[in-house]
């Protein structure tokens, strides 16, 4: 009978007090070459689902700095998706909250850029509202 080698193999540290019956090994492979420890597998997921659903939440800063990195590498399906993304999250904001009109204003000049004036228009005019609306019409910015 010819030896198996099997490599002893784990994706997460665990102390040895708490490795279960449920950490049994399953063989497949001709040969049975290879190792998987199932019980390992079966704890790690929900782990790894609790930190893909946290990772998916991003703040209206990281949308902003996303779609500007995005636009610096020339992905510009990417920067407009992230761009429209900050847009909805900021409209969460409260009314007097400046960073929709930045979000409006970034976007239309994404938009200008692009050649695409006709939807940059009423976001640079929307921008400059807000912005009044919320510095006053005699703001230096």
């Amino acid at each position: 009978m010819p030896a198996v080698y099997r490599r002893p193999t784990a994706l997460v540290s665990l102390r040895p007090s708490t490795l279960t019956a449920r950490d049994c090994e399953l063989t497949f492979g001709y040969g049975a070459n290879r190792t998987l420890r199932l019980g390992i597998v079966v704890r790690f997921i929900p782990l790894l689902a609790i930190a893909l659903v946290s990772c998916q939440q991003l703040t209206w800063e990281q949308y902003m700095e996303a779609a500007a990195f995005a636009y610096q590498d020339q992905a510009f399906t990417e920067a407009e998706e992230m761009y429209l993304a900050a847009e909805a999250h900021a409209h969460a904001f409260p009314p007097d909250d400046p960073r929709l009109a930045f979000t409006l204003g970034n976007l239309a000049n994404f938009y200008h850029s692009q050649a695409r004036d006709e939807e940059a228009e009423p976001l640079f005019r929307e921008a400059l509202n807000r912005l009044q609306r919320v510095d006053g019409p005699d703001s230096p910015r």
